[in-house]
């Protein structure tokens, strides 16, 4: 119900309700090979909406919590606007088909090309980050006070990211060393991870996963 209010939204229940036409209209109407188009998609929109979206483990999702959970919607609402997009097509073909009306493809480009700019305007103040440099600042004001060669202890996407685009990207202090903390309370953090970018730096603890198997680790209580 959070997926259809939010693709509702953005999407509007127009778009809903050409998905629905379409699937009816190509089990009716369509041919065996539009039929197999359609089941792919439909089962990717059901595949990645119930797994991925369960996986996120996130039930009553508000503020950034919110937002993270859009991430998982991106592949569904794909599958979702190329179905609709589809049931839009074999509509133009059932009416060129029946009206031998040369004007009616011209008709369609229109309405395909107004409801993409009314899209834009309806989406593009809400996505437009042109301006945006929040993460940009949160980082470039912390960089600057560190020590030469800080080992800098990161959680999350947004911090480490953010850190790792100066680090990286701009090459400003290359010599902070950003690790994440979720990656490090993971096995291959140490055996791909640190001999190639930090080879001097080393933290005490083993991990075990299995009988037989020691690995070094680090968790949050260390």
């Amino acid at each position: 119900m959070v997926y259809f209010a939010d693709s509702s939204k953005e999407l509007t229940v127009i778009v809903w309700l050409l998905f629905v036409a379409s699937i009816v209209a190509a089990l009716l109407l369509g041919t065996s090979k539009q039929r197999e188009t359609m089941s792919i998609y439909v089962v990717m929109f059901a595949t990645y909406h119930m797994v991925f979206c369960s996986l996120a483990n996130i039930k009553n999702p508000s503020g950034i919590y919110h937002g993270v959970l859009e991430r998982f919607w991106l592949q569904p609402s794909i599958a979702l606007c190329t179905v609709a997009g589809c049931g839009v097509g074999m509509l133009f073909t059932a009416i060129k088909v029946k009206l031998n009306c040369p004007a009616i493809k011209v008709l369609f480009l229109s309405l395909a090309v107004v409801a993409i700019g009314y899209q834009i305007q309806r989406n593009y103040v809400d996505c437009n980050e042109n301006d945006n440099y929040h993460f940009w600042h949160y980082s470039r004001h912390i960089l600057p006070h560190l020590p030469k060669r800080s080992i800098l202890l990161t959680s999350g996407d947004f911090s480490t990211n953010t850190f790792r685009y100066h680090t990286i990207g701009e090459d400003y202090r290359t010599d902070v060393m950003v690790m994440d903390m979720q990656f490090m309370k993971a096995y291959w953090f140490y055996i791909m991870l640190m001999p190639v970018n930090w080879p001097d730096v080393s933290f005490p603890g083993l991990y075990k996963p299995g009988i037989g198997a020691t690995y070094p680790y680090y968790n949050l209580k260390k």
